[in-house]
């Protein structure tokens, strides 16, 4: 009931709006991580998982066999950074999509102990067969929202990322 309260007192103003000095005007659920997180878990439980299920993906799974789609061969390294998930996360994911013949990992002719990542061409077919169910359900997304605040939420999630991965380089 404390949420719900919290929730209709919020209808009319922004909790962001002035959030204080140290943030404490904002309530956990007013976290902009809090939010991204809830937001980000749900369209991946219920939007992505919708159409990669009958593929036989899980959503880690899918977004290394796209990230290999745009950059094989890449560095197992390279593959982790890119896909910002932890390195058991992008080993077991594309260990269970080699299995399934749609990556292969081979080692790094230049560095014995590294290893490459790349996609076969089954892989890629199956990746030509899951982008545009995928690309179709982001617009489902984007049309809960009217055009100018499409075009607000992408500039200012941009700003958001690139002032944070600027301030992690530092």
């Amino acid at each position: 009931m404390t949420y719900r309260k919290h929730a209709d007192s919020q209808a009319h103003s922004s909790p962001w709006a002035e959030p204080g000095k140290a943030g404490e005007h904002l309530a956990l659920e007013d976290f902009p991580s809090f939010l991204f997180v809830r937001l980000a878990n749900v369209m991946q439980r219920d939007v992505t998982g919708s159409y990669l299920s009958e593929f036989e993906l899980n959503p880690s799974q899918w977004r290394v066999l796209a990230a290999l789609a745009t950059y094989s061969p890449i560095p197992f390294g390279e593959l982790v950074k890119l896909s910002m998930s932890d390195k058991a996360l992008v080993s077991r994911s594309v260990q269970a999509i080699a299995e399934r013949g749609f990556a292969k990992v081979e080692n790094d002719p230049n560095h014995g102990k590294k290893l490459v990542c790349s996609i076969t061409a089954k892989g890629r077919a199956l990746y030509k067969r899951v982008l545009p169910r995928a690309q179709a359900a982001q617009v489902e997304i984007l049309e809960l929202l009217d055009e100018e605040e499409r075009i607000a939420l992408h500039a200012a999630l941009v700003k958001l990322r690139s002032a944070l991965d600027s301030k992690m380089m530092a």
